[in-house]
């Protein structure tokens, strides 16, 4: 029993492909149309080919730009799916494209028994040597037996979301028993001749260590008398990338390609460490060229914001349709607001320039989760407590602009005329914690006693959590020598006790 994949058929070069949601539907033919095939003659996925239905050959002509006829990801599903992740680099998987307007009547311009087929180009970006054509009696068993094949797709009910069918290549009629190997009986009288015409074979195979291979699509139309034996017409290429796109270029086409900056603008956190920007390809995808990317300061500064590139060239490999370049993004200390710079591309190789040449990336700085800041430039403070003892300074400190999450903040002694570790209690540098939804936090001093008064200064350093140094970051602690309630000093009394002196 024929097995079916769960995709829906692809479309026509031109047309939208059907999303994977479609319904189940009947798979037909018509002639004229040309099927994408593809078989593994070893290992995984060797008793079942992968067909799908390209539509009719007048889609694919020799005039026109380059153009996808599969989006991305579709093939690549399915080959994955029977063939496994490493399709694209096993030398054992094959594809073509093949087709035939019949036997007895013409498709347009195409006279019956015009046959497409491709041939693989040994040297991708190096067109093939075409198929010759042949007499009208030639060509018409290969006809028939591309008909065959044609027929053994037709009218086979996929299940639903299904673009294409997988066959087993014990059907009669399958792909695999007309291709080289085969051994299952066909129309034709021996298996496993590639259409018996095509020596040795209309495939090719991802063994040359590109991305996918390169197809050259042949038009032959039936000849007679002199012009039996003459090359055929390269109407145009079929590249396969390793991301399961599916490109067309005409023949008109090919041997150009554009790269292109693939967006006008790109943003990028400023902790994300680095931002990629994407190049793309359009055109003919056969072939390798060079690119040079450039970046140049805008509101961002090369070597404060970002790391400057200055003409570093960007390599293309055949079949390679875009390139991520890195851009390593600089973190900056405290908050600066959004700042950009701009990329370019420049002195392209063996390509020309797109119409998007540049773009700007805006290094987005996140706002601060808060600001940290004492609650006064100066605090007011008595030597001494109410009951005579030394004074503890509780210092407050707050934090404004959002209270999510804990944040941290350092506080150290910075200057002032009382020494640390004399005149008040050995205060070392200190973390302040903010609890989360907490807007207030202290900081303690504690006195030693005081013969006179003076001051501290404190300093705020290293917020956390996202927070940051608010205005005042500083503030003076000025300690006066009398507490104010009694209006003299106990210290002098103390001093000056039996004189009957009063200070």
């Amino acid at each position: 029993m024929k097995k079916f994949l769960t995709i829906a058929a692809l479309a026509v070069l031109g047309a939208a492909a059907l999303p994977h949601s479609a319904q189940a539907a009947t798979v037909t033919y018509t002639p004229g149309d040309l099927f994408l095939s593809f078989r593994a003659s070893d290992g995984v996925g060797a008793t079942q080919n992968y067909v799908v239905n390209l539509g009719q050959a007048s889609g694919f002509g020799t005039s026109g730009a380059s153009a996808v006829v599969s989006a991305a990801g579709d093939i690549d599903t399915d080959l994955t799916t029977l063939f496994g992740a490493n399709w694209k680099t096993r030398s054992d998987v094959y594809w073509s494209v093949s087709g035939t307007v019949g036997s007895f009547n013409p498709v347009g311009s195409d006279p019956a028994k015009t046959l497409y087929v491709t041939r693989e180009e040994t040297v991708p970006g190096a067109l093939a040597t075409a198929w010759v054509r042949r007499s009208d009696t030639t060509q018409g068993v290969t006809t028939t037996k591309m008909n065959a094949m044609a027929y053994a797709y037709d009218g086979k009910t996929s299940t639903a979301n299904s673009k294409a069918i997988i066959q087993n290549t014990s059907d009669t009629n399958s792909y695999a028993s007309f291709q080289p190997g085969g051994t299952i009986p066909n129309s034709g009288p021996a298996p496993g001749v590639s259409f018996a015409a095509f020596n040795p074979t209309i495939e090719g195979s991802f063994a040359s260590g590109t991305a996918g291979s390169v197809l050259d699509l042949v038009r032959l139309a039936p000849a007679s008398g002199a012009d039996i034996g003459t090359a055929g017409a390269i109407v145009g290429r079929f590249t396969l990338s390793d991301s399961g796109e599916l490109r067309y270029t005409p023949a008109a086409a090919i041997g150009t390609s554009s790269v292109a900056v693939a967006s006008a603008s790109y943003s990028v956190a400023e902790t994300a460490g680095t931002v990629g920007v994407k190049l793309v390809r359009s055109g003919d995808p056969s072939t390798a060229f060079t690119v040079n990317f450039s970046t140049a300061n805008g509101t961002a500064i090369a070597g404060t914001d970002y790391t400057a590139q200055s003409s570093v060239p960007v390599s293309f490999a055949v079949n390679q349709l875009e390139a991520t370049v890195p851009v390593s993004i600089l973190n900056v200390a405290g908050f600066q607001a959004d700042r950009a710079f701009t990329v370019s591309l420049s002195s392209p190789s063996g390509a020309t320039l797109g119409a998007q040449t540049s773009a700007t990336v805006t290094i987005s700085e996140a706002a601060p989760n808060s600001t940290l800041a004492f609650s006064s430039a100066t605090y007011a403070f008595n030597a001494r407590n109410n009951a005579g003892a030394p004074s503890s300074l509780s210092v407050e400190l707050t934090r404004t602009g959002g209270s999510s999450g804990a944040v941290t903040v350092g506080v150290a002694v910075t200057g002032g005329t009382l020494v640390n570790g004399t005149d008040y209690q050995t205060y070392n540098p200190t973390t302040v914690t903010f609890a989360d939804g907490a807007t207030t936090a202290t900081t303690t001093i504690q006195l030693n006693a005081l013969g006179g008064g003076g001051s501290i200064v404190l300093g705020l350093s290293n917020p956390t959590g996202g927070a940051v140094l608010g205005a005042t970051s500083t503030a003076t602690l000025n300690v006066a020598a009398f507490p104010g309630f009694l209006g003299f000093s106990v210290a002098a009394l103390q001093a000056n006790e039996g004189t009957g002196d009063v200070v």
